[in-house]
């Protein structure tokens, strides 16, 4: 779990699903890259702190409620569809 921002300014939330036993090549690195990876690695999941780093307005929750909406939706729709398959193949089989 972590943070990071590109090269462009824009922060980043990042955490690991799996362990996909990718060991990151600290050697090569330049040290504002190494800065970031071991910024991102340290940083903690606390809402606490993370709020912290997120802009005073609301722009962060506005964002992720969207999304959680527009996720809610998608699901309730591919829900129907699987539903309607099943409920047209149980029909056909009558």
């Amino acid at each position: 779990m972590g943070w990071t921002t590109n090269h462009h300014g824009q922060h980043f939330y990042v955490r690991q699903l799996r362990d996909t036993k990718i060991k990151p090549a600290l050697e090569s690195m330049d040290v504002d890259t190494f800065k970031r990876y071991a910024r991102a690695y340290v940083k903690t999941g606390d809402a606490v702190i993370l709020k912290g780093y997120m802009r005073a307005d609301e722009s962060f929750e506005n964002a992720i409620s969207k999304f959680g909406l527009a996720y809610a939706n998608q699901n309730e729709k591919d829900y129907q569809s699987v539903l309607s398959v099943v409920k047209g193949t149980v029909l056909k089989a009558k």
